[in-house]
């Protein structure tokens, strides 16, 4: 009896797609997509790693969360204990189904797998990548910079030291309230709400390393400011309320006259409306040019931002009446096209010059008081982590040692849920992994043994760390 919609031929070649991908004598890279069996695949790789005699201490597998982890070691060490109990006909198929029909001659020794994973000094190493970069550092902390017994911060200590650091910027900012800093905490609250400041506190934390490098390079917060604006295309000074002055000075007040007039000849609901509105944006352009802007955008546009359709402003009868109301705002009008080709992108590049020049300017204050804290704690936190084993691993003067010493240990490096694998995270594993590929560290660990490998699978779609800089085009590249 077959089910309907099932075709085995799928599912056998789905299947055979998963034993070539667990096969442990090849470097693997896998995409693929939600319920397809992407961590069984890794989990029936290291069986199979192990099968075929590789050292259980030697293995390294990370993941991006202690949920992903532990759901790796607990299905690991569930299909080896329960191969240490089945007899040896149903053993047999088992290893038959992991490897496509070769087998394992000795039964026996898949058998002691489980007790021989257990009981290697050090065991298996699954892992968040996080963990293996603080196992890493505790190894090399000196040439890492930092003090022998360092702490890690867990989320809630972080949290806290976040907003003591960020008290004291805005404490400091408070006191000077004509200051900079002031000011920059005014534009990012009215631009972008209460949690701004939070907000831009967190995405600090996270970026910090790449922040202090960009600032470093610039010599000053300000320099780096001048640098965001100039990429922007306006000038330091470019706020959003001048480029609205810029625009009604730009604006040709006679033009909206002679159409105020048209329209205040006109019958009807739509041009009454428009004649209204283009009466207060004349009133107000005689008292604050900038708001005149900000009435007259609004005029001209939806409440989508899409510029109005003629019909909306004017009747066609009175378009053929007063071609003043053609000429501006008509299809091919004049204002409709000044509108949404320039002022409104030069508007936008402006807001993003304020926001921006007063996030880096926060950004910059935080970090300073952020970092003296966790120096004085004695404690890294997660993103501190990453950079400085990276740096250990591709900048500093130890690169070497601290490699050579990884290199005496690895021989397989698995890594799950690879699309939440930011930048500086894809950097470490390179790091560790490029003697697998190289001169004599391609050869095999013994002779006779696997050559070296390294297994990556993720699934492009699923990525959900971007926060945190997780940038699933690494894992594609």
């Amino acid at each position: 009896m077959s089910t309907p919609g099932f075709d085995p031929a799928i599912v056998d070649s789905a299947s055979a797609a998963q034993r070539d991908a667990a096969d442990p004598s090849c470097t693997v890279f896998v995409e693929a997509n939600a319920g397809s069996g992407k961590t069984r695949v890794l989990v029936d790789r290291v069986a199979r790693l192990l099968l075929d005699g590789a050292a259980p201490d030697r293995i390294l597998c990370v993941t991006f969360t202690k949920a992903a982890a532990g759901e790796m070691q607990t299905r690991l060490f569930k299909k080896l204990g329960g191969w240490s109990t089945l007899s040896d006909k149903a053993l047999s198929k088992k290893l038959d189904e992991l490897s496509g029909g070769e087998g394992v001659d000795d039964l026996g020794r898949a058998r002691r797998l489980f007790a021989r994973a257990l009981e290697t000094p050090g065991g298996l190493k699954i892992q968040t990548l996080h963990a293996f970069c603080e196992s890493l550092l505790r190894r090399f902390p000196l040439e890492a910079g930092l003090p022998p017994g360092f702490e890690v911060q867990d989320d809630a200590h972080a949290a806290a030291l976040r907003a003591e650091a960020l008290d004291a910027v805005t404490e400091a900012a408070l006191a000077d309230p004509s200051g900079a800093e002031n000011k920059a905490i005014a534009a990012l609250l009215e631009a972008c709400g209460p949690d701004a400041l939070s907000t831009l506190a967190s995405f600090a934390a996270n970026r910090g390393h790449r922040l202090e490098a960009l600032l470093d390079e610039a010599g000053s917060a300000e320099d780096l400011m001048d640098r965001a604006s100039l990429a922007l295309g306006v000038t330091p000074e470019d706020d959003e309320r001048h480029a609205l002055a810029v625009i009604w000075a730009e604006t040709e007040t006679d033009d909206l006259e002679a159409a105020l007039s048209a329209l205040q000849s006109g019958a009807g609901k739509t041009c009454e409306q428009s004649a209204a509105g283009l009466v207060e944006v004349l009133a107000m352009g005689e008292r604050d040019p900038a708001e005149a802007a900000r009435l007259y955008i609004d005029w001209i546009t939806t409440k989508a931002g899409e510029v109005k359709k003629p019909g909306s402003i004017f009747t066609k009868k009175l378009g053929e009446t007063y071609r003043i109301l053609v000429t501006l705002f008509g299809e091919e009008g004049s204002e409709r096209h000044r509108i949404a080709d320039e002022a409104k992108p030069f508007i936008a590049a402006c807001r993003a010059n304020q926001v921006s020049r007063a996030a880096l300017l926060i950004a910059s204050r935080f970090l300073s008081e952020y970092a003296a804290r966790l120096a004085r704690l004695r404690v890294v936190d997660f993103a501190d982590l990453v950079e400085r084993a990276r740096a250990l691993l591709t900048d500093s003067d130890a690169r070497a040692w601290a490699l050579y010493k990884l290199d005496q240990g690895l021989d397989h490096v698995l890594v799950d849920e690879a699309q939440d694998t930011a930048p500086e995270q894809w950097s470490v594993i390179n790091a560790v992994t490029e003697e697998f590929f190289a001169g004599a560290g391609a050869h095999e660990a013994v002779p006779g043994a696997l050559q070296r490998t390294v297994f990556c699978v993720g699934d492009e779609k699923q990525s959900i760390y971007s926060f945190q800089n997780a940038d699933p085009r690494e894992f594609l590249a």
